[in-house]
């Protein structure tokens, strides 16, 4: 059986102690089973949407901007600095910069019984035993999205940037065509990066 990728267990918020127990058999068998708390993974899985939805603003916006007809870069410029400024106000960076420099995860250690689904940590009691139930990512499912958002962020600052001199940079009359050229190409090239 897989070790479980998320979890809800009665967790000691005092001490940190695991308990949750399963009739177990003869051939109970304990595996080790690194976790992370939700709070830290789930603030992975906003980032990485934040960057989806980034993302997907920019290929919309260079959409915009390479199928302009001549004649046609004024409208197509604005219709693509309104999605920028509205991909920039539903995403603010300062959401996406607070979780970059934020502490890596505190990691707890159990052990898991595949047999009966058992899970249990024992730590030094505190005398203040308080139980709740807890949910835990497995730490290799939280590594792996680490990893995927780290990868990103670089591109995703470069995809901002854009995104914002496109917002706040309006071009003076007859130069419509060559902003429009010339941020539909950088948003292109940013786009065949990933």
């Amino acid at each position: 059986m897989k070790p479980p990728e998320r979890l809800t267990v009665p967790t000691c918020i005092g001490c940190w102690s695991m308990r949750l127990l399963a009739d177990c058999q003869p051939d109970c068998v304990e595996q080790k089973l690194e976790l992370v708390h939700t709070e830290a993974h789930d603030e992975l899985v906003r980032e990485a949407a934040e960057a989806q939805a980034l993302l997907a603003a920019l290929a919309e916006v260079a959409r915009w901007l390479d199928t302009a007809s001549t004649g046609q870069s004024e409208p197509a410029y604005r219709a693509a600095q309104a999605i920028a400024r509205a991909a920039l106000r539903a995403h603010p960076a300062r959401a996406a910069e607070e979780t970059a420099e934020s502490e890596p995860p505190l990691v707890r250690t159990a052990w898991w019984c595949p047999e009966c689904g058992s899970v249990e940590s024992s730590e030094e009691c505190l005398g203040i035993c308080v139980w709740r139930p807890l949910e835990w990512v497995s730490l290799s499912v939280h590594r792996e999205l680490e990893q995927q958002v780290s990868g990103q962020r670089e591109r995703v600052a470069r995809a901002r940037a854009l995104l914002a001199q496109l917002a706040h940079t309006t071009p003076r009359p007859g130069h419509w065509e060559e902003s429009r050229a010339l941020l539909g190409a950088h948003a292109g090239a940013l786009l065949a990066d990933g």
